[in-house]
């Protein structure tokens, strides 16, 4: 029954503000289809990347994810991300152990989030849980925590005020959850790193045993 009222009031809100062409290709498409025509991203150092963020297809997938909450961009993305974890994790010797290794995404700024009204880490996660039939990873969205309300990094000028705007920003909620953990931190996209570099560093200083960084495009 739940599942029905939400199919009718997509169906209203597509109705009332419809969207616009690519929005309704990519919506058509599988993952597949999606990875094979959209463009791959160059190498990061010390992040995981699937996607060039340029790409018509990659942007728009992007953009409905992060400003509209749109599920379906989610459910379409989730499995190729799925893909590049395991790839990335392919030499580690956890799998199929009782200590699973933990998914994170940067958490939204308060602001954001009250003007949003949902978390797109929060949706892509949910997907993801969808794509791990085998229960190889724990999933969670609080590991993280804002301890001050950054300006959006795309707002800034250079790299370095993307640092400085990023510097001390984050920080672990509990640090026994993460110690001696594999943690994979997930976002959306990486344009100088500063995000899950903070990331990282709050990591490490919780006593993360290793961290990953993965972001779909850049």
């Amino acid at each position: 029954m739940t599942n029905k009222i939400i199919e009718y009031f997509e169906y209203f809100l597509d109705f009332i503000f419809p969207k616009d062409q690519l929005t309704k290709e990519i919506e058509s498409l599988n993952s597949y289809e999606f990875a094979e025509k959209s463009a791959k991203s160059e190498k990061v150092t010390g992040v995981y990347t699937l996607f060039a963020y340029h790409d018509p297809y990659v942007h728009k997938a992007l953009w409905e994810l992060k400003y509209h909450g749109n599920k379906k961009m989610a459910d379409i993305l989730s499995p190729l991300v799925y893909e590049e974890i395991i790839s990335a994790l392919s030499d580690e010797a956890f799998f199929g152990s009782s200590e699973r290794p933990i998914i994170t995404t940067i958490p939204p700024s308060n602001l954001r989030l009250q003007t949003r009204h949902f978390d797109q880490g929060e949706i892509l996660q949910n997907a993801l849980k969808k794509v791990d039939t085998s229960n190889q990873f724990e999933f969670s969205t609080t590991i993280l925590k804002r301890d001050k309300d950054t300006i959006q990094q795309s707002h800034t000028k250079s790299r370095r005020e993307r640092l400085e705007n990023m510097e001390h920003s984050l920080s672990v909620k509990d640090k026994s959850r993460v110690k001696n953990k594999v943690i994979i931190v997930l976002d959306d996209v990486v344009t100088t790193g500063a995000t899950l570099h903070e990331a990282l560093r709050a990591l490490a200083d919780s006593g993360a045993r290793k961290v990953y960084l993965v972001a779909i495009a850049h």
